[in-house]
């Protein structure tokens, strides 16, 4: 940094030092919101069908369970006992 506003070295100095303080303190910010923006993309997922965790078909009362395999109880819950009944125990 340089700085030459004023006829005193002191000044000068003193300037020079608020004005790189004032850049790495813009460095440090920019730097953690672009983490925190990346931590909070990362977070998100894709939205993919594929993501679902259940699906809920209430004109059939089915409630599919996207994360348990099909023979342990991944389908077939009456959507009436998930909502009204404590869930999918």
């Amino acid at each position: 940094v340089h700085c030459t506003s004023s006829q005193s070295q002191f000044e000068n100095k003193t300037r020079a030092l608020d004005m790189l303080r004032t850049k790495l303190l813009d460095q440090q910010l920019c730097a953690r919101a672009d983490f925190e923006r990346s931590e909070r993309k990362g977070q998100r997922g894709t939205k993919d069908r594929s993501e679902k965790i259940r699906t809920y078909n209430f004109q059939r009362d089915e409630v599919v369970d996207h994360r348990l395999p099909k023979d342990q109880g991944g389908s077939g819950h009456s959507a009436s006992d998930v909502l009204f009944a404590g869930g999918l125990e």
